[in-house]
């Protein structure tokens, strides 16, 4: 796996996202203005998947006693669908740490902001998440690992929904709210796991 951050969209020429707002306000409206608001979209997504990319990987960096293996824009097969040879769908998940140390996989949704919606399906994403592992990797995982499913958001998005009204509902532990929030909850997902006994 390259230790490097990898765009899911090789073809986008317009890396930055003010020169592809120019260029969008420069053309007629049609197909090519709306492959390039998808366009748009796809970088502001990697924008934040980068942040979170850059933050994980100095977060390991600086903890090199831990053996761990990052997995970012994953897709993971159906494992019933290849079985039953029928179309197989693939699931692509933001990121997955396999922490052998603490004997651990976090899964992280990133969102740009949270919302009624978002929040939504980031929760099944999550879950779906959970359940495609435990079909493939149930039986292999030792007694006493854990699957933990958390989002990251920005903090300073004026229209992040949880800060606004979910703080007091929703379980704050596994919602990364910018870099530092991060890095101090993973801190604190190892301090909960460290005098737990997960391998023989």
């Amino acid at each position: 796996v390259p230790e490097v951050f990898l765009t899911k969209d090789p073809e986008l020429i317009y890396n930055e996202k003010a020169e592809l707002e120019k260029l969008l306000k420069n053309i007629p409206d049609g197909k090519e203005k709306e492959n390039l608001r998808s366009r748009l979209k796809t970088l502001e997504g990697e924008k934040l998947e980068k942040i979170v990319y850059d933050t994980l990987k100095s977060y390991f960096e600086s903890h090199s006693d831990q053996e761990i293996l990052v997995l970012h824009g994953y897709e993971i097969a159906d494992l019933d669908k290849l079985a039953n040879r029928k179309d197989v769908a693939h699931w692509e998940k933001d990121f997955l740490i396999i922490n052998v140390t603490y004997g651990y996989i976090l899964n992280i949704e990133a969102k740009s902001s949270l919302n009624g919606n978002s929040l939504k399906k980031a929760k099944e994403q999550l879950e779906n998440t959970k359940k495609i592992l435990e079909k493939w990797f149930g039986a292999d995982l030792k007694e006493g690992w854990k699957f933990i499913s958390a989002i990251y958001c920005e903090r300073d998005d004026k229209t992040n929904w949880y800060n606004k009204k979910c703080k007091d509902k929703l379980n704050n532990d596994f919602i990364f709210t910018g870099t530092e929030d991060l890095k101090k909850k993973i801190d604190k997902i190892h301090e909960s796991l460290r005098d737990e006994s997960r391998f023989d």
